[in-house]
């Protein structure tokens, strides 16, 4: 780095403070929600002097952070400084044209500065420049005592994939724990939230010994990537230690093609949801493919035929025809069950 120049300290005084805010991915962001956690930028459709492409974050120790810088022409270098003013990163060179990039995990709790380095264009629709920071606290080591409940291995194995639907998700730690305060959250990699957990009130947690184990209510989806996130806190070991929190344990469930029933059930459930209030197990009863659902309704196949028992509240009793698994499966399938 030492064929660039520092900064000098009236350079620093007159940085542009970048504040970081929660970072909220697109829709389609599926790689991004997996890595950041706050993002902090700057844009500009003016001229831009380049006394004034100077910028500070505050940065914290162990973080990893992605800053990017675009202007109309490729930007000089972008460059990254330490609090005194010192060159510490550049350029990575891995953008395309009109884009430079610096990834770095910060060595300590305090302020960096950074030089977008922007080249605008000539005319008022080429002005167009922008720096952003993004921050994921992933890579940042857990704060743990020696007397801290450490989990020791995690059943699936973090990152695993093909894992049954039917699966238990058990936590072994490196000593006898008990239940603390907090939630215990399972959801997709789209952030979708599928199930919490109290561990104060649910039974759908157990502990013996160093393991927890976590029941979900329901199968897990079909070729579906979950995580399962700790508050620090939620486990407590025997004398009152709390657990790190845990935030990037992740696994994959098998990809599996549904019995074709069950894939017609599964779309009258989504469609039907005030007759068919809860997802349920099939299974045989006289006779039938069947669902029996908490409001006394109940759906079933027999001979490619889909009848609906009416057994709830003001219902007939009776068993109605409605269809064949000929009529129905079409629109399973172009509803993606």
């Amino acid at each position: 780095m030492n064929y660039f120049s520092n900064l000098s300290p009236d350079q620093t005084a007159l940085a542009t403070d970048l504040i970081f805010r929660q970072f909220v991915p697109s829709i389609d962001g599926f790689g991004e929600i997996l890595t950041w956690d706050f993002e902090a930028f700057f844009l500009t459709g003016v001229n831009h002097p380049d006394s004034q492409d100077i910028f500070a974050f505050t940065g914290t120790a162990g973080a990893t952070y992605d800053i990017f810088s675009k202007s109309f022409f490729d930007p000089y270098t972008l460059l990254l400084f330490d609090d005194q003013g010192k060159v510490i990163a550049a350029d990575d060179t891995s953008e395309p044209n009109g884009s430079d990039h610096i990834e770095f995990i910060a060595p300590y709790d305090g302020t960096f500065y950074l030089d977008a380095s922007w080249r605008q264009g000539f005319t008022p629709d080429s002005k167009s420049a922008s720096v952003v920071v993004y921050e994921d606290l992933d890579t940042i080591p857990p704060l743990t005592t020696a007397s801290d409940p450490i989990v020791t291995a995690f059943s699936p194995a973090n990152a695993a994939i093909d894992i049954a639907l039917d699966s238990n998700i058990v936590l072994t730690f490196n000593e006898a724990i008990q239940r603390g305060a907090g939630q215990i959250i399972l959801k997709t990699a789209s952030n979708i939230m599928i199930e919490t957990f109290d561990p104060a009130f649910s039974g759908n947690l157990t502990i013996l010994g160093q393991t927890l184990t976590i029941n979900p209510a329901k199968d897990l989806a079909n070729n579906t990537h979950y995580f399962v996130t700790l508050n620090s806190g939620v486990i407590k070991d025997l004398a009152g230690n709390s657990n790190p929190e845990i935030k990037s344990y992740s696994f994959t469930t098998i990809a599996t093609t549904p019995n074709p029933i069950d894939r017609i059930f599964n779309w009258g459930e989504s469609h039907f949801s005030d007759l068919l209030p809860d997802h349920v197990e099939s299974f045989d009863v006289f006779g039938y493919y069947a669902r029996l659902y908490g409001n006394g309704n109940a759906v079933g196949e027999q001979n490619g035929n889909i009848y609906f028992y009416d057994g709830g509240a003001n219902g007939t009793g009776e068993i109605i025809w409605v269809g064949t698994t000929d009529d129905f499966m079409p629109f399973a399938i172009s509803a993606g069950f």
